[in-house]
């Protein structure tokens, strides 16, 4: 059974950083990478989900440290959770 979304991170990264990571540390093939580089360039993950859900989707920047991320991702939803957009 599906459950009701109370809300959508979509976790961004810039184009070049996201080439470096699919690159050196995936191994991606050119194609994968290239797709990946173009859809965060034109920002295709975010709008889609906008569209789709609205208000309930939060972008969160993942060009930070990884602790960092995942604080601002939980405080986002520690917000959502109190009712307040964080």
């Amino acid at each position: 059974r599906l459950r009701p979304i109370d809300a959508v991170i979509v976790v961004q990264l810039p184009p070049d950083r996201l080439e470096f990571r699919l690159r050196e540390r995936r191994g991606y093939s050119e194609v994968k990478i290239q797709d990946n580089v173009l859809c965060e360039g034109i920002d295709y993950c975010a709008k889609w989900a906008r569209r789709k859900y609205g208000k309930r989707v939060f972008e969160v920047s993942n060009d930070k440290e990884l602790k960092y991320t995942l604080s601002v991702i939980l405080r986002k939803l520690i917000g959502l959770r109190k009712g307040k957009h964080a």
